[in-house]
């Protein structure tokens, strides 16, 4: 038996407000909401909706592993991939780097953390 999550009120709330925006032309957008309300699964809603390829990056295998899931209630027939920890930390260190660069030309303050020497 296949699985449908139905969102609840709230975070149909949340998407419409997200694509209003977007339509507006607000292309980077914060969505915050309590722990245990669902960001992941309105993640996964705007990704179907937006039919686009999307990053998640977390710190526990165990929140990547319950992402997988949720995508996968909302999204039965997406394709999802992993990457892992010792290929994460090189594209974290590169993603570092390169905001620190950007930083840096604006002249603003940058401070270096060990892991980015």
């Amino acid at each position: 038996m296949n699985k449908c999550l139905m969102l609840r009120d709230y975070q149909m709330e949340c998407l419409e407000s997200v694509f209003n925006e977007f339509s507006s032309g607000t292309s980077r957008q914060l969505i915050s909401l309590p722990t245990g309300s669902g960001k992941t699964v309105i993640m996964g809603a705007i990704a179907k909706k937006l039919n686009k390829r999307t990053l998640l990056l977390a710190h526990r295998e165990e929140l990547i592993m319950q992402a997988h899931d949720k995508f996968k209630l909302i999204w039965p027939e997406v394709d999802i991939g992993f990457v892992w920890e010792i290929l994460l930390r090189s594209i974290l260190r590169l993603l570092l780097e390169a905001f620190n660069h950007a930083a840096e030309q604006r002249g603003w303050s940058v401070s270096r953390s060990r892991a980015s020497r």
